[in-house]
């Protein structure tokens, strides 16, 4: 079998004045019937050439699992009551999130393990999945995780109820892959972020657990495309942090996490060289900047 070779069509991009050709622009596309056809075609010809070195490679790949540990668990992180980590069964693709209840790291070998998210039982065969961010609200009822199937950086939110298993009728889709989504204290409100048709992640929404996702509130939106938004929460809980940052600036406002629906506070505007980060300690803000340093 001779190797497939992609149709060339001429797409020139022009950007400043400058031009720049791509004749395989077209395989962009991965809905066009050619471009799938392409793609098989190249599949059949990987698997015709790599015939023969298939028993080598079943032996390779048989050594590499031969010295894989049967189940790797990650260290018990505690948050609250409870102490979280995940764990990896050799004979599955994807990890488990477990939790334990134990008032200290002691009693950790007598407490029962909680399962609460496999993600094995999420992925279908042969689909791709992928499960990135996990936020537990205040009381560890609900579990928060961004999900995709498709590869991109557009993910969609999921809510568990971990005393039913089942999930709640919340969907919100188009969210940001990392640092995008964040409980307010009383666990009925979900803040997330949501990305742009270049995947910026660059609006800020609040979502009323149980509301439909056409009636989120916009509660800020980075206009300006050098800059993205990231939203985290301080180590306290107390606040809410909305980061826009550049590659050279920051600025960041913030919510009080016990009272959802008042309105951002800025903390110091942006100004053009100047990078800095919040947390919070008792009565105070302490800032990290490399002004003035």
């Amino acid at each position: 079998m001779k190797p497939p070779k992609a149709k060339r069509i001429p797409h020139p991009h022009e950007l400043h004045g400058d031009v720049r050709e791509d004749d395989f622009y077209w395989l962009k596309d991965r809905t066009n019937a050619e471009v799938i056809h392409y793609l098989e075609e190249e599949n059949r010809y990987y698997d015709e050439i790599m015939h023969p070195l298939k028993e080598q490679t079943e032996q390779i790949y048989q050594s590499m699992v031969d010295r894989v540990p049967d189940s790797e668990v990650k260290v018990p992180v505690q948050h609250g009551q409870f102490f979280y980590y995940s764990l990896l069964d050799k004979n599955k693709q994807y990890p488990i999130y477990a939790r334990k209840q134990a008032t200290n790291r002691e009693l950790l070998t007598k407490a029962t393990e909680e399962v609460v998210l496999d993600l094995n039982e999420l992925a279908a065969k042969g689909e791709y999945l992928s499960v990135t961010m996990q936020r537990i609200n205040t009381e560890h009822t609900r579990l928060a995780y961004l999900e995709n199937r498709d590869g991109t950086d557009r993910y969609t939110i999921y809510i568990k109820d971990l005393g039913t298993g089942e999930l709640l009728p919340d969907r919100i889709p188009d969210v940001f892959l990392y640092g995008s989504m964040e409980w307010s204290r009383c666990g009925e409100y979900i803040f997330y972020i949501t990305v742009d048709e270049g995947q910026r992640p660059y609006r800020l929404w609040r979502h009323r657990l149980g509301s439909d996702v056409e009636s989120d509130e916009l509660i800020f939106e980075e206009k300006d495309m050098t800059f993205t938004l990231l939203v985290t929460k301080s180590q306290s809980g107390k606040f809410i942090f909305v980061h826009s940052r550049s590659k050279t600036t920051s600025e960041t406002r913030l919510l009080d996490a016990d009272s959802p629906l008042t309105p951002l506070q800025l903390l110091d505007g942006r100004r053009e060289g100047i990078e800095y980060d919040v947390e919070h300690w008792g009565d105070d803000l302490l800032i990290l900047t490399n002004e003035g340093s």
